[in-house]
C-alpha cells in the first residue's frame, strides 16, 4: 500500500509492548512465586540462648539456625531482583522494592529485626503470594488486550485490502455509475470503522467499569505509556477512517467533472 497501513504503523508495534510486557509479568509471578517458597523454608523459631561458663564470668552464645533476616535478602536478590528486566525497569534497592511490591511495614520490619521471627515471616509469605495474585490479575487484562489487539488487527487489514483493491482501480478513467459504485463502497468501508470504533469504546467503558488491579485509563497509561498511541486500536481506526474520507472526496471530484 502506498499510505501508511495502520496494521503495521501502529497496532503492530502496539501488539509487540503488549507481549513484552506480558512476558515480564509473567517472569515476575513465577519469581514471586520462587520467593513465597524460599520464605516457606526458612527457619523462623525464636534464637536460642546458651550460657557457658569459663571462669568467674559467664559468656552468654546466642545462636541461630538459619533465621536472620539476611536469608530473606538472599532470596529476594536470587528471585525477584536476579530478573534480567528488574532493575532496569524500577531501579530500586531490595528494601525498596519490598516496601513497594510487598508491604512497607513489613519492609521496615526486616530492616528493624536482625532475626526471622515467625509472625515477620507469616507477613512475608501473604505479601508474597498477594503479589503473584496480582500478577496473575494483570496476566488477565493482558491477555483480554492481546486478543482484542489481535481481532482488530485481523478487522482492519481485511478493511485495508478492500480499500486498496478499490484505490487500485483506474478510477480516474472510471464511467459515472462504476465511480457511484466505487463510492457506495467506500462508504460502506467508512461505516465499518464507526462500526469497529464503537464497539472498542464500548470495551474501554467495561474495562473502566471493571474492579481489578490496574483498569480504565489507568491501564492504557500503564502499558502504552511509553508508546505514542495511548489507544492504539482506536488510532488505527481513525488513521484508516480518515484515507477512506480522503478517498471518497477524490472520487465526489471526479463525479463533480463525469456528470
Amino acid at each position: 500500500m502506498t499510505d501508511a497501513s495502520p496494521t503495521t504503523t501502529i497496532l503492530e508495534p502496539a501488539i509487540a509492548v503488549l507481549e513484552r510486557e506480558r512476558e515480564e509479568v509473567l517472569a515476575e509471578r513465577r519469581a514471586f512465586d520462587r520467593f513465597a517458597s524460599r520464605v516457606a523454608d526458612l527457619d523462623a523459631r525464636p534464637a536460642s540462648a546458651t550460657a557457658q561458663f569459663a571462669g568467674p564470668g559467664a559468656v552468654t552464645h546466642v545462636s541461630s539456625t538459619g533465621n536472620d533476616c539476611s536469608a530473606v535478602r538472599e532470596a529476594f536478590d536470587e528471585t525477584v531482583m536476579s530478573l534480567s528486566h528488574y532493575s532496569d525497569r524500577y531501579d530500586e534497592t531490595w528494601i525498596e522494592s519490598i516496601a513497594a511490591e510487598l508491604n512497607p511495614d513489613v519492609a521496615a520490619a526486616l530492616q528493624r529485626h536482625e532475626r526471622l521471627h515467625p509472625p515477620l515471616k507469616r507477613s512475608l509469605q501473604l505479601a508474597a503470594e498477594q503479589a503473584v495474585t496480582n500478577r496473575t490479575e494483570l496476566l488477565d487484562l493482558l491477555e483480554t488486550e492481546r486478543d482484542a489487539l489481535a481481532e482488530y488487527e485481523s478487522e482492519l487489514s481485511d478493511a485495508e485490502g478492500e480499500l486498496q483493491s478499490l484505490l487500485d482501480q483506474p478510477i480516474s478513467n472510471l464511467e459515472f455509475n462504476a465511480l457511484r459504485l466505487t463510492r457506495t463502497r467506500l462508504e460502506e468501508l467508512g461505516d465499518r470503522c464507526d462500526r469497529l470504533a464503537t464497539e472498542r469504546q464500548r470495551q474501554l467503558h467495561e474495562r473502566r467499569c471493571q474492579l481489578s488491579v490496574i483498569d480504565g485509563d489507568v491501564f492504557e497509561a500503564y502499558l502504552y505509556g511509553n508508546y505514542e498511541h495511548s489507544y492504539p486500536v482506536l488510532a488505527a481506526i481513525t488513521l484508516l477512517a480518515d484515507r477512506i474520507e480522503s478517498s471518497i472526496a477524490d472520487v465526489d471530484r471526479l463525479l463533480v467533472r463525469s456528470h
